[in-house]
């Protein structure tokens, strides 16, 4: 199965061009979802899963840039963020679709990484 990449908040953006351009050339599916689409899950947005009924959500919205990959290999990760890296292309807020978060909806995913995100930076900010 072919990786997968959500882009969030990031289409017809400078960023989000780049990485387009490299996870096209990774031959990655790239899928830019939107806030009428936040009602379905993880797995569903990216085409792992089959939508299981159209629907339109309506609720809260987040305007963070927000990457989540789906990837069946270490190598094609490690591939995905050396290209990054080389481009100087960065997203904060980043996650992997895995087994226990492919049910999720984006905005249960987007929260926890969030939170995790904010521990993280003031971790480190105390460690200087």
């Amino acid at each position: 199965m072919k990786p997968r990449v959500l882009l969030f908040n990031l289409k017809e953006t400078e960023k989000g061009k780049n990485l387009e351009r490299i996870f096209t050339f990774l031959k990655y599916q790239v899928f830019y979802p939107v806030k009428d689409d936040y009602d379905y899950t993880l797995g569903e947005l990216s085409g792992l899963d089959e939508i299981q009924k159209e629907r339109i959500y309506t609720g809260e919205d987040f305007q963070e840039e927000l990457m989540v990959l789906y990837t069946e290999t270490e190598d094609q990760l490690n591939q995905a963020l050396f290209f990054m890296r080389e481009e100087k292309v960065t997203v904060d807020l980043k996650a992997m679709i895995t087994p226990t978060n492919r049910k999720w909806k984006i905005l249960d995913l987007y929260k926890e990484i969030k939170e995790e995100h904010e521990y993280m930076k003031k971790m480190k900010e105390e460690g200087k």
